[in-house]
């Protein structure tokens, strides 16, 4: 791997490597990230998550019952 930088010319130049540095790869090593860790990094991000899923359905139902009461009460209240 090969950090680069642009410079304000719009050059690219070789540069130590740091957090705002570009990173370049060759095609061997580009082949090799994409066939063993694309996959698996796409899983990681898009993979259904049913914890996740628990509490924001958990949360909804929570908050129609907790609406659905309260509109009831105001309801109940602006009859008397």
């Amino acid at each position: 791997m090969i950090c680069v930088e642009l410079t304000s010319e719009n050059f690219v130049k070789a540069a130590n490597c740091t957090s705002e540095s570009l990173v370049l790869v060759s095609s061997t090593e580009y082949s090799a990230l994409a066939n063993n860790n694309l996959a698996t990094v796409l899983h990681e991000i898009f993979a259904f998550d049913m914890e996740t899923f628990s509490v924001v359905i958990g949360s909804s139902l929570l908050m129609f019952l907790v609406s659905h009461g309260t509109g009831s009460v105001v309801r109940w209240l602006g009859r008397a």
